[in-house]
């Protein structure tokens, strides 16, 4: 036996007597700068903790997972719209090479499973309590830090998960995971001893204690290692040490000690014991950033603070902190039992903010800062009241209203992107803050840090923890487990009362009889003056409250548990509104302020060349939290006419909390403008639309809708009349839509039945869109429509339209519908058959095929081509092609079509070229949030 293994051996009984149930693992590497490639020699020492024999062992192999696209990480990235992996060069990309493992001096076979895992069959087995030394050589070739901030950069270098892992075991056998850059990691608390061996300028940094070039410590997760020529700060507060780089500027760091200090007074009211070494490094700061809070970049020179520095370092290093304590706290399936540990961090965050921020604003100073001389327009606004503790509810409300909510105990993987956060953090979060008001601060706080030092270091579970509490407080707490394991929405009410001789009843709505604690204030000129728990499992319950001089009462006050409707919370019991909530008028949209009924006005510009510029004052009761009900009402003057136009819409939202639908909307609208050159048309409709329920994170989405309109159209007098029968015209359309909006393969479709007296017609959309480089996509459409009737024979305004559409249903908002000549005729929108070019037929009154496809040419340039199949009655089937450039000026929304060579022929040798150009200009703000949110939910 070497001198070099006895002397490990020591190492390892030393190890083992300090820490007795880890594994250690031993490493010395070494960085090949050149070509990225980390040389590693690994000892294992594993120990048996189970009370099975192990025979067959398993590494996680987790840099293979960087390898290239048939793994799971980049499946993964792909769903979350991250194309980086899918589009790395060779040298981007990572793995493990050169792999050699022995036991006792003798090398063993193994198998690579599925690229991330090494299979191996043990000489002997492991038997409980005993351990085992395994011996591993191996080369890591480093992926490029763009895939998931791990890996090399021009800035050093970021190591994680890189070196071999032994796996978990379940019944002797081990349990492989899939490194997916989603937080879903379990591993064995382990205690490591890591040297770095390269002589060089560079400086190593770590979760691990370091002594020079080298690492040591037992931790939860591997440990996270950064090899940079940077400097480091360190800030030593009691026994913690915070080690970071650029996590702070130089104007911040000075209030880090300071920060630190209070931060870690705070947290003994949780924890009896602190880790030795908080390392906050980039990849930390990118996951836990606290989003807005930073200063807001006006001009290169110009910035306006939200909050003063000394706020910021506070308020980013706490979420830091918090995050960090937790995930060196204790061990969990951090897939199953993600939200313990989320949940707990972002509860330690919301109390600090309580403590030491209760009156800070959502948007900081910004309502001071912006200013008119002393007019300060931002203070209009309920918005600029929101408090800064409010937005953990306020991210919550906004997906719970779309019906995107999922319960806390979901796995992890299983969230949408969005709901990582939101459920994960966010409302399990809340959850713990509504225990401890439940409960009271003075008896959940010791009760918190009593479950937490009975656990560190220790495996917990979701009957443990939640037992725990349910044993131990000292009010019933079991009630609070229907919010963590369903998705039951919660929504209390005030609906009456009425007073008493010695009492005040109170009529309460659970409208979703969810069995929680909810508290009841009653305050006296905004101040609370008597409060009282209560619970029901009722839809509608009477409740006694304590006789007194009250103007108000509040259920569920400053939104201790998050409620899909808050604007039926308050009650006033005297004055004008008794029992009713007053009027308010704000200039804009706002956050919507429960204690009203707000209308937002303001002004609303529209253009089309018949009512020119189109002015009006839009009323509605829209604010950044869907409503169920939605109403807007736009009554304007068009300036091309002198005469009043204007729309208004009426919408009611429905989230069925089961069944097959997502959410179903009904409407009804009406709407006055001009169509043509003093020609006015009105159109008044009712729908209904049904949006299917989806996988969270799938991108494929349903819906089929039903709708109505009725159109009245004035009609020239010089036209035959005849064509009057058409000025009043009524449309029945049914339709199914199909989108599924993958990265590199979307696709989506539509099915439309269309009804009306004098005609019947069908059609179908396909539309597929293929990424097949970086940025270079190809794109196909295909549409085909048939008449089933058509009695129409005097006019082909109903008729499918080539290149040009009329569009009868007024659907679209074109610049110049009626237009026969001039710029606005060449104004293209991408319906039915989709022709970019003019031809001398446009019109199709029996059948159409259409097949469009652009390919990118060269930067900001497309090449698109065409063809359509048609028949009209009595003719032949016709066939026309096309080709030419398209210009992306903002893509899908400005662009200009160049034709080349068409069935018209070679059209750039025409003498009216600049008349053939098409352009695309549309503004659809609606469009735009729908990119925005693909992927997120």
């Amino acid at each position: 036996m070497n001198k070099k293994l006895v002397f490990l051996l020591l190492n390892i009984c030393f190890v083992q007597l300090g820490f007795a149930q880890t594994d250690s693992i031993f490493i010395r590497f070494s960085l090949d700068e050149k070509s990225q490639i980390v040389h590693v020699t690994q000892k294992l020492i594993y120990r048996n903790t189970s009370n099975q024999n192990i025979t067959e062992f398993g590494f996680n192999a987790w840099a293979n997972a960087y390898s290239g696209r048939l793994t799971s990480l980049n499946e993964r990235k792909l769903e979350n719209r991250n194309k980086n992996l899918y589009f790395a060069d060779k040298s981007e990309k990572g793995g493990i090479r050169n792999l050699s493992i022995s036991i006792e001096n003798t090398a063993c076979s193994f198998n690579e499973k599925e690229r991330e895992f090494i299979e191996l069959s043990l000489p002997k087995p492991i038997f409980p309590n005993q351990t085992q030394l395994f011996e591993l050589t191996y080369d890591v070739k480093l992926p490029k830090d763009f895939i998931t901030k791990l890996g090399y950069s021009n800035n050093g270098y970021l190591l994680q998960y890189f070196f071999l892992q032994p796996t978990l075991f379940a019944d002797g056998k081990p349990v492989f995971e899939h490194f997916l850059d989603e937080n879903n990691i379990t591993t064995n608390p382990t205690y490591y001893e890591i040297e770095f061996v390269n002589n060089s300028s560079y400086t190593i940094e770590s979760n691990l204690q370091k002594q020079e070039n080298k690492l040591y410590g037992t931790t939860i997760e591997p440990p996270i290692i950064e090899i940079a020529t940077k400097t480091y700060e360190i800030t030593q507060v009691q026994q913690t040490k915070v080690v970071y780089s650029d996590a702070f500027s130089e104007e911040q760091k000075p209030y880090v000690a300071k920060s630190l200090e209070r931060q870690l007074t705070f947290l003994t009211h949780y924890f009896d014991q602190f880790p030795a070494k908080i390392f906050i490094h980039s990849k930390l700061q990118k996951a836990q950033n606290f989003v807005g809070i930073e200063s807001i970049k006006v001009l290169p020179n110009w910035q306006i603070e939200l909050f003063t520095q000394e706020e910021q370092v506070d308020i980013q290093l706490f979420q830091y902190v918090a995050t960090e304590m937790m995930n060196q706290y204790f061990e969990t399936d951090k897939n199953k039992n993600h939200w313990i540990i989320n949940g707990l961090a972002t509860y330690l965050q919301i109390e600090y903010l309580q403590q030491y921020y209760p009156n800070h604003k959502l948007i900081g100073n910004l309502g001071e800062k912006i200013h008119i001389g002393k007019v300060k327009p931002l203070n209009w606004f309920f918005l600029s009241d929101v408090k800064l503790i409010d937005r953990y509810k306020l991210f919550y409300v906004y997906i719970l209203r779309q019906n995107y909510d999922q319960a806390i105990t979901t796995d992890y993987l299983e969230f949408s992107n969005i709901n990582q956060s939101i459920i994960s953090y966010f409302k399990s979060g809340i959850i713990f803050h509504y225990v401890d008001e439940y409960v009271g601060q003075d008896d959940f706080r010791p009760l918190l840090k009593q479950y937490l030092t009975e656990n560190r270091l220790k495996r917990i579970d979701y009957e443990s923890f939640t037992s725990f509490f349910c044993k131990n407080s000292t009010k019933d707490l079991c009630s609070f487990q229907s919010l963590i394991s369903s998705e039951s929405k919660v929504n209390f009410g005030i609906k009456a009362f009425q007073t008493e001789k010695d009492s005040i009843q109170l009529k309460i709505k659970n409208d979703y009889k969810t069995p929680i604690p909810f508290k009841v204030v009653a305050m006296k000129k905004d101040s609370v003056v008597a409060e009282k728990w209560f619970q029901t499992r009722e839809k509608f319950t009477w409740i006694n409250f304590p006789k007194g001089d009250y103007d108000k009462f509040v259920v569920n006050p400053n939104y201790l548990y998050p409620e899909y409707n808050d604007r039926d919370n308050y009650l006033n019991t005297k004055g004008l509104f008794k029992n009713g909530k007053k009027l308010q008028l704000k200039l804009y949209a706002d956050m919507e302020n429960p204690e009203y009924n707000q209308v937002f006005f303001s002004p609303k510009f529209k253009w089309n060349d018949y009512d020119k510029l189109i002015i009006g004052m839009k009323f509605n009761n829209n604010s950044p939290l869907m409503r169920e009900f939605r109403y807007s009402i736009v009554p304007s003057y068009s300036t091309g006419t002198n005469s009043l136009t204007g729309q208004a819409s009426f919408k009611y939202l429905i989230t069925p909390e089961k069944g097959i639908f997502r959410n179903i909307n009904l409407a009804a609208g009406i709407s006055n403008y001009h169509y043509d050159k003093e020609l006015t048309y009105e159109k008044y409709g009712l729908s209904a639309s049904f949006n299917f329920h989806k996988q969270p994170r799938s991108e494929i989405g349903r819906a089929v809708s039903i709708s109505y309109d009725y159109v009245n159209k004035e009609i020239s007098p010089t036209l035959l009349p005849e064509l009057f029968d058409f000025n009043r015209y009524n449309l029945l359309e049914l339709g199914y839509y199909y989108s599924d909006t993958k990265l590199i393969h979307e696709k989506s479709g539509l099915v439309h039945y269309q009804y009306s007296d004098a005609f019947q017609k069908v059609y179908a959309e396909g539309f597929y869109r293929y990424e097949y480089a970086k940025n270079k996509k190809l794109s196909t459409r295909l549409f085909a429509g048939i008449f089933l009737h058509n009695n129409i024979e005097n006019t082909n305004y109903f008729d499918f339209g080539i290149s040009r559409i009329t569009d009868y249903a007024f659907n679209y908002n074109m610049l110049g519908r009626s237009a026969k000549e001039g710029l606005l005729y060449q104004e293209y929108t991408q319906a039915e058959g989709g022709m970019k070019s003019f031809y001398d037929v446009n019109s199709v009154n029996q059948w159409l095929v259409s097949l469009n496809t652009e390919m990118h040419l060269w930067k900001m340039f497309d090449i698109y081509a065409g063809t359509t199949l048609y028949k009209n009655k009595s003719i032949q089937p016709e066939f026309l092609y096309e080709t030419g450039v398209r210009l992306r000026v903002i893509p899908d929304f400005v662009e200009f079509y160049f034709p080349v060579q068409t069935s018209n022929g070679f059209e750039i040798g025409k003498d009216d070229y600049l008349k053939r150009i098409r352009f695309t200009f549309s503004m659809d703000i609606h469009k735009v949030v729908s990119v925005l949110k693909r992927g997120w939910f």
